[in-house]
């Protein structure tokens, strides 16, 4: 499975779109937090809620900005570059409410993306006790985005908070990413502020976006389906019943014994042929591959 790591600057989680949706309590974006990382040396923006047509203002060490919130209850606002150095509290205000974030940071900022190689946890690693006993970095902080899925875009992503690494968390860490951390914690000797958005096995047209899909011709029917998730009850249930019927067919394939498909006895007569793409064919053929190797140790003739 192929992961990545991508430098972001925190701005990028501007991303978590904004629905149609009014909230008159003040409230942050999902990843604004106690403990949390900003990058050091770009602009900041932040994000959130409150009754419409409210003044809010964030304070962020000796800079106040102010922004006013639209008819549905959105604001957000730009913030000069944090810089680095000792950890400060930014302070969000509205009318009657007030929020005060703690233990903040300036420093680098990553998001550690991809499957299950990126999500795999210090905790199922190589020497897991003496690495997690070890890790005393309270200047490598990490948040975590839940797996969630949805046909439309979403206002927030949920807030598991940021951690702050230590031996008592760190064995839920992605193991590649605080790795990573530590390395560049050690060399520049400033905050490293991992977001953690991976979901093993899930397919790479997940990860991009329906406006680029749509370029492809494969690819332009089905995100065109999803779009109008919403506009019409019928089509929704539509939707609904074909997305049944796949998760049916898939459950009662998952009780098929494997031994029947992989008997050399198998009647294969009544399958239908495809043409597949090459790339699609290699991964065929590491799947065969894999599925050969299992066999042979199940038989044991890879066996001492």
């Amino acid at each position: 499975m192929i992961c990545f790591l991508k430098p972001i600057l925190f701005t990028v989680l501007a991303v978590f779109c904004f629905a149609n949706e009014s909230f008159a309590k003040l409230k942050l974006g999902s990843p604004f937090g106690d403990h949390m990382v900003l990058q050091h040396d770009q602009p900041v923006k932040i994000w959130g809620w409150a009754q419409a047509g409210e003044s809010v203002s964030v304070t962020i060490k000796d800079q106040t900005t102010t922004a006013i919130a639209g008819d549905d209850g959105k604001w957000k606002m730009q913030m000069a570059a944090p810089g680095l150095g000792e950890p400060f509290s930014v302070k969000i205000a509205g009318a009657a409410e007030s929020i005060q974030l703690a233990d903040v940071v300036g420093g680098e900022v990553w998001v550690c993306g991809g499957q299950s190689n990126m999500e795999w946890y210090v905790k199922n690693s190589k020497d897991a006790d003496a690495e997690i006993a070890a890790a005393r970095y309270p200047m490598i902080r990490l948040f975590n985005t839940p797996h969630r899925t949805s046909l439309v875009p979403n206002d927030e992503v949920g807030n598991s908070g940021w951690r702050v690494c230590s031996p008592k968390t760190v064995g839920d860490f992605t193991a590649v990413g605080y790795y990573f951390a530590r390395e560049l914690h050690r060399e520049l000797d400033i905050p490293v502020g991992l977001v953690s958005s991976n979901w093993g096995g899930t397919i790479i047209e997940a990860w991009i976006s329906g406006s680029s899909l749509k370029t492809h011709a494969d690819f332009k029917a089905r995100v065109e389906e999803m779009e109008q998730v919403g506009e019409d009850p019928q089509h929704d249930k539509t939707l609904a019943m074909k997305v049944d019927a796949w998760m049916k067919n898939y459950r009662k394939m998952q009780r098929v014994p494997a031994e029947t498909w992989q008997s050399a006895a198998l009647d294969d007569s009544g399958w239908g042929q495809q043409k597949l793409p090459a790339h699609e064919l290699v991964k065929l053929a590491i799947f065969l591959l894999g599925v050969v190797i299992v066999t042979n140790i199940r038989k044991g003739l890879f066996s001492r």
